[in-house]
């Protein structure tokens, strides 16, 4: 498995997803799996994870709140075919699916999970 990063600076919160997400084998361990491990290690929340089309080198993602209180953000983590996964945060992306993990984590700040 190999990982690869966004072209802008990471954040911590980030770059220890990122560490965490080497010590996983998606190719033996599904998608959601292997995220919520890499989310044990460095901290952090899965809210959903979704196969994606026409979204380049990437067959899945998963949206995650990392880090705690009012310093947490939000970070996609996409997966491609080969098993390669890269970690890009929210912020500052201005695609659909940037704006819909922004929506949804604020209906789930409000609201909270179903029960």
């Amino acid at each position: 498995m190999s990982l690869e990063t966004s072209a802008a600076a990471p954040s911590l919160e980030i770059v220890q997803l990122e560490l965490a997400l080497q010590t996983c084998d998606t190719l033996e361990a599904d998608f959601a799996t292997s995220v919520r491990h890499a989310l044990s290690i460095a901290g952090g929340e899965l809210l959903f994870e979704l196969r994606v089309d026409g979204i380049a080198d990437a067959q899945r993602v998963a949206v995650v709140e990392i880090g705690e209180g009012e310093e947490n953000e939000r970070a996609l983590v996409f997966m491609g075919g080969d098993g390669a996964m890269r970690v890009e945060a929210v912020s500052g992306q201005d695609d659909r699916l940037a704006g819909f993990a922004a929506s949804y984590a604020g209906m789930m700040d409000r609201y909270g999970p179903a029960a």
